[in-house]
């Protein structure tokens, strides 16, 4: 297996009405080479929705929590690169 692995995964069906609706997850694994240990990062990704007409949709999950925390972390990383430059000069 490599460094990096992602999987997408179905969760319990769960019958409302006739509707049946699935949850979606992504995980990613990050397991470094030689190493007992791994990191496991599961977020929702998706809900599948079967209709009893028979339609089928799925819902993607837009994740705004993560969106925020990759901006913050780009601003933060900014934020070092410009304090390390003034306090070089």
């Amino acid at each position: 297996m490599g460094l990096c692995h992602t999987e997408n995964r179905a969760g319990k069906p769960i019958d409302a009405n006739g509707t049946i609706i699935v949850p979606i997850e992504k995980s990613t694994r990050l397991q470094p080479p030689g190493m007992w240990g791994f990191l496991l990062w599961r977020r929702p990704a998706a809900v599948a929705v079967q209709y009893p007409n028979g339609c089928d949709e799925v819902i993607e999950i837009q994740d705004t929590t993560r969106r925020a925390q990759i901006f913050l972390l780009f601003i933060g990383v900014i934020g070092s690169f410009v304090i390390w430059f003034f306090n070089k000069r």
